[in-house]
């Protein structure tokens, strides 16, 4: 007899002896014959194969963390550039603040910073003086009740100014003239110089 036979598939690999005895026509028995063989284990199933392929997800894993943490420190970078830029800004306006501040306290001519109603939102002492009005009385008073006459209404693009001459109008309701400049310092505020 000659031929394949396919060993079930619930066979292992491993060693296996195929032992045959032949009978002949009379019911003679043969010798019987040993035939050893070993059963290979499919490809998958080697040790070689699952130790390379957990040394290859291994070997992925690592890449993608590797990546994963290159990404995350290069937006860190970024992120802590912009702060620090954003900090430098910070502070350079702060200081232009206060130089402006101090300007603003120094300045023997009187600025009063109002709001679009046209309400005093800030003052510096040369105004608190000149009007004779106290910090907390001066602030939130309206242009009409410090100024008798301001025909100039300013109204049109930040920086656009007016100058012309005004009775001022001081707490206790004595009057002075004044040259009264108004200039729109932004899209809200408007300064007011008097002279």
């Amino acid at each position: 007899w000659t031929g394949t036979y396919d060993l079930p598939s619930w066979y292992s690999p491993g060693r296996y002896t195929f032992m045959v005895r032949a009978v002949n026509e009379d019911g003679m028995h043969g010798q019987v014959v040993k035939l050893p063989f070993v059963l290979q284990p499919n490809w998958y199933d080697t040790a070689w194969f699952q130790v390379g392929a957990l040394l290859g997800l291994l070997a992925l894993g690592g890449l993608v963390q590797s990546v994963r943490t290159r990404a995350v420190a290069r937006q860190n970078r970024r992120l802590a550039q912009e702060v620090s830029q954003r900090k430098a800004v910070e502070a350079a306006l702060r200081d232009r603040e206060a130089r402006y501040r101090r300007v603003f306290e120094a300045a023997t001519s009187a600025f009063l910073l109002t709001n679009r109603s046209g309400e005093v939102v800030d003052a510096n002492p040369a105004a608190y003086e000149l009007f004779a009005y106290s910090p907390d009385a001066l602030l939130g008073r309206s242009r009409r009740e410090l100024f008798r006459r301001l025909d100039s209404a300013v109204s049109g693009t930040v920086g656009e100014s007016a100058q012309e001459l005004a009775t001022c109008v001081r707490e206790d309701g004595s009057c002075f003239h004044g040259k009264v400049a108004t200039e729109r310092y932004s899209e809200s505020q408007w300064l007011i110089t008097v002279v």
